[in-house]
């Protein structure tokens, strides 16, 4: 069995590689054409060149492995290269490409076929779909004398926390339980509001709140 590790020519993932090999996995690299990988060079490992968002590529690298260490990342906080952040789509390749039934009386028993990976049968699809709905934000103006309070719901709640957000600013940080209040006090006007998760930043729609 052939294990891939992606940005093994990078400090975290050279560390990975050398733990894998030192355990007795045979592994294999994938890196640019254009990477220095001497830190590796007295280990007996495969490589194979590619990019990450070249799926082609990627898939070229994939005969014979059955497990992925997908450690490639852009670390900077501000990069030279922008068009690296955020390759959500090279990393789902990654992981789909090296996805395989496993028929096993643990967890459970054996099932349809999915994307599952390690002992722990993790089904990386499943979890990405489970926690990738949209979210729907719903408001509704509440009023006590001259005073005024937005009733905000959102479905689905993961857990976590939400950013609120009025008229494109956080004014609150919450738990992400599906509900939450906004005091307006006595002020009036438009405001326009938004619920994002802080660890994902996946946003709901905007819902807009008019107080005469």
């Amino acid at each position: 069995m052939t294990t891939l590790v992606t940005g093994a020519t990078g400090f975290v993932g050279s560390h990975v590689a050398r733990l894998l090999v030192n355990q007795g996995h045979a592994v294999r690299i994938f890196c640019r054409n254009t990477s220095n990988s001497d830190i590796l060079a007295d280990l007996s490992i495969e490589r194979a060149e590619g990019d990450l968002r070249d799926a082609a590529s990627i898939e070229r690298a994939m005969p014979g492995v059955r497990r992925v260490f997908h450690v490639a990342a852009d670390y900077r906080l501000w990069s030279a290269h922008p068009e690296l952040q955020n390759q959500i789509d090279a990393s789902r390749t990654a992981l789909d490409d090296a996805a395989h039934f496993i028929s096993s009386t643990q967890c459970g028993g054996a099932g349809p076929p999915n994307n599952v990976f390690g002992w722990g049968r993790v089904d990386i699809l499943a979890a990405v779909n489970a926690g990738g709905g949209d979210i729907v934000l719903q408001a509704r103006l509440k009023a006590q004398g001259n005073k005024h309070q937005v009733q905000l719901q959102w479905d689905p709640a993961d857990g976590g926390n939400v950013n609120i957000l009025r008229n494109g600013a956080v004014v609150a940080t919450t738990p992400d339980d599906g509900k939450a209040p906004s005091n307006l006090g006595t002020h009036t006007g438009t405001f326009t509001y938004q619920v994002c998760e802080t660890d994902s930043g996946d946003c709901s729609n905007e819902v807009t709140v008019v107080v005469p």
